[in-house]
């Protein structure tokens, strides 16, 4: 399946947000047999959704994102949750400060880095001081993405993953943000200039212009 390229609409992104911030992680079967615990599963449950959330609010790509160690996430003086991308964690090879753009989310993942007890912001379930399995982390974010097509009738969440994301903020942040705020806040880089001599310092302002996201759409 080819995928990338579509966006979601205003009123569907946040649809999405608000589904996510009231699902509830002990919403899953108890398990008949198998490796996972019950409790276990809530704890996956909530790290899927919080991945999912984060990721709809940075664009970030899952392998970026679910992989990041405690020690590259931080909370400014405004509560803004900051993941911080070196060199080495990123394609363009140009790491970069990347801010969650609704509050709520920041705070939810504060909460999250306050209580980590390993190195990983979003380990294995089951076990905090190792890694998160990927090809398990993928399924059941795929998982995710399935269930949300059906319960929210958004078709595209029946083919498209993480990379929906980057071009739903680059869409609708469009007429909000700078074209090379915009690349380097994705870490894209469509021309070496903007790749070289722009960077996102003031993560703020992001977050302010990114409040179009929570407007109610007028009738």
């Amino acid at each position: 399946v080819s995928r990338g390229g579509h966006a979601l609409t205003l009123e569907e992104y946040q649809r999405v947000i608000e589904h996510l911030l009231v699902a509830d992680p002990e919403d899953v079967p108890r398990p008949k047999r198998g490796r996972w615990s019950h409790d276990t599963q809530i704890l996956q449950r909530a790290q899927v959704i919080d991945v999912v959330l984060a990721q709809a609010n940075t664009g970030l790509r899952t392998s970026e994102l679910a992989t990041r160690p405690v020690a590259e996430c931080t909370v400014d003086k405004d509560g803004t949750f900051i993941f911080w991308l070196p060199d080495t964690a990123v394609k363009t090879r140009r790491g970069r400060p990347v801010p969650v753009l609704d509050p709520r989310v920041s705070a939810r993942l504060a909460a999250r880095l306050k209580t980590a007890k390993g190195d990983q912001l979003f380990p294995a379930p089951s076990d905090p001081s190792k890694a998160w399995d990927p090809r398990t982390r993928d399924r059941k974010i795929a998982a995710l993405y399935q269930e949300m097509a059906t319960d929210l009738k958004i078709d595209l969440f029946e083919f498209e993953r993480g990379h929906l994301w980057r071009t739903t903020l680059n869409t609708l942040l469009y007429d909000r943000l700078p074209e090379a705020t915009r690349t380097r806040l994705l870490g894209h880089s469509p021309a070496v200039n903007r790749r070289f001599y722009t960077a996102v310092t003031d993560t703020k302002s992001v977050v302010e212009a990114a409040s179009i996201l929570r407007e109610k759409p007028e009738m």
